[in-house]
């Protein structure tokens, strides 16, 4: 299942994967180890981890990735690529195909590969600052208020002990008698 890059003005094909034999899941030189050397990806489960990532990409990014394939040499085509992405966050899926074809020293690709990381690393910190200003916003001291709380019970109960407990002042002194007097 190789990837197959079309060109509009030159009709230029490349085979991604027979060019360059590359791990699925990091993008590293294959050699003939068992297993990738930067990853550890078993060498004979790539095919199926390949299948398995391109299976659940939606069908919208796929689509979308097809038309840009198709017309790679328009900006738009991977405007929308990247904009659908971002929207259904399939920026990993996007990005590896990217980094697939910038391997072959394709220079639009390499571009959009730039494009794509810095638009990952955006919807993530953007995430991270909506889930921070959703999230209910916590006591502050909680745990401060908590201690003392705490610590005033146990004063209390203790003050409370005292003033049950019968003190020695109050128990009269043990009666000796001395025999024979």
């Amino acid at each position: 299942m190789a990837s197959v890059l079309s060109g509009t003005g030159n009709r230029l094909l490349v085979l991604v994967r027979d060019l360059a034999p590359a791990c699925p899941k990091c993008g590293t030189e294959r050699t003939e180890a068992p297993a990738c050397a930067r990853c550890g990806l078993n060498a004979a489960r790539m095919d199926a981890y390949r299948s398995n990532r391109d299976a659940s990409v939606p069908p919208r990014v796929a689509a979308a990735w097809d038309h840009a394939v198709a017309h790679w040499h328009e900006p738009a085509a991977h405007d929308r690529v990247v904009a659908i992405a971002a929207e259904l966050e399939s920026f990993a899926w996007i990005a590896t195909r990217y980094r697939e074809l910038a391997r072959t020293g394709d220079a639009i690709a390499q571009a959009q590969l730039a494009r794509v990381s810095r638009a990952t690393e955006v919807a993530l910190t953007i995430g991270a600052v909506a889930r921070r200003a959703a999230a209910p916003e916590k006591a502050p001291y909680r745990g401060l208020v908590l201690m003392v709380a705490v610590l005033v019970l146990i004063v209390l109960g203790t003050w409370v002990y005292a003033q049950l407990r019968p003190s020695s002042r109050d128990v009269p002194a043990p009666v000796t008698t001395i025999p024979g007097r």
